[in-house]
């Protein structure tokens, strides 16, 4: 679940990859693909700047 209220930015540091970046910040790799459609995330570019959102986990209660 992505909050929008809640966007940040990270910037790509040297030996990264989307799996550590999302390690890092606290989000998921899926989360930072979907926040960064226009922006090549492959291959990762040193001091190029990516959103993301902090993951979130939500508990849906059905009865």
């Amino acid at each position: 679940m992505i909050d929008k209220k809640d966007v940040k930015t990270v910037t790509v540091e040297r030996g990264d990859s989307l799996y550590a970046i999302a390690r890092r910040v606290g989000t998921t790799e899926q989360v930072l693909r979907d926040l960064n459609r226009h922006t090549p995330l492959f291959p990762l570019k040193i001091g190029t700047k990516s959103t993301y959102s902090p993951a979130k986990i939500v508990t849906v209660i059905t009865g």
